[in-house]
């Protein structure tokens, strides 16, 4: 009897060092998912985070020091360390929850981005979409950055198209203000593309047929 307890505490600590590895490799990819947050979303994952590993670092000392203690002062501790790991386990499982809701907001605003350029007439995206697009651009860079590690095909089109993406919203937004300053600034009632412009639409039409190839190619992926 006098050794039973002792194999139930090697068997526990087993068990506890196995999660604690568990938490650990999972909190490295949460930490990741967060760099693509931003704002206030960022600022309170990253808080969470932090406290997080502080609480598996706690665990593991208690780990230790139970290591040391007779069998009444064991089952005593244990208890205390099941508490703890429970915390643990219900704010990993928020964190988790939470992070990926961002991250998969990212990867919705990047696929509506994509969509709108396949779908869109060059002069509606200058008229509704162009502000729209950049802001996009912005708020998804971070998730790309992130998603590059994953190198699979589809990702890499992905990312790709979004690169074209940005080269076309700046290719746009000159584009947009040619026509801004001829009708507005000169106060003609008309616009009619001159060389630079024709220059930059040829751009513009390369640069979707490119990503519309992508975008095929991404089809054939599962």
């Amino acid at each position: 009897m006098a050794e039973r307890w002792k194999e139930e505490r090697e068997r526990y600590e087993k068990k506890v060092e196995e999660k604690l590895k568990e938490w650990r490799e999972g909190l490295k990819g949460i930490e990741e998912g967060i760099k693509g947050l931003t704002g206030k979303a960022r600022e309170t994952s990253e808080s969470a985070l932090q406290e997080l590993k502080e609480m598996v670092e706690n665990a593991q000392e208690r780990l230790k020091g139970l290591r040391e203690k007779g069998e009444e002062a064991w089952k005593e501790g244990k208890e205390s360390m099941n508490k703890l790991l429970k915390g643990i386990e219900d704010s990993y499982g928020e964190l988790k929850e939470r992070v990926e809701k961002g991250v998969g907001t990212a990867r919705e605003e990047m696929a509506r981005l994509q969509e709108k350029v396949s779908v869109s007439t060059l002069w509606e995206r200058i008229e509704k979409g162009l502000d729209e697009a950049w802001e996009a651009s912005k708020k998804t860079a971070q998730w790309v950055t992130k998603e590059v590690g994953k190198a699979t095909k589809k990702t890499k089109l992905v990312i790709e198209n979004h690169r074209i993406q940005g080269q076309i919203t700046k290719l746009l937004a000159q584009v947009g203000n040619e026509v801004y300053t001829t009708i507005v600034k000169e106060g003609k009632r008309s616009f009619v593309p001159n060389s630079e412009v024709k220059d930059l639409l040829e751009r513009v039409k390369g640069l979707e047929e490119e990503m519309n190839k992508n975008l095929e190619e991404m089809k054939k992926e599962p």
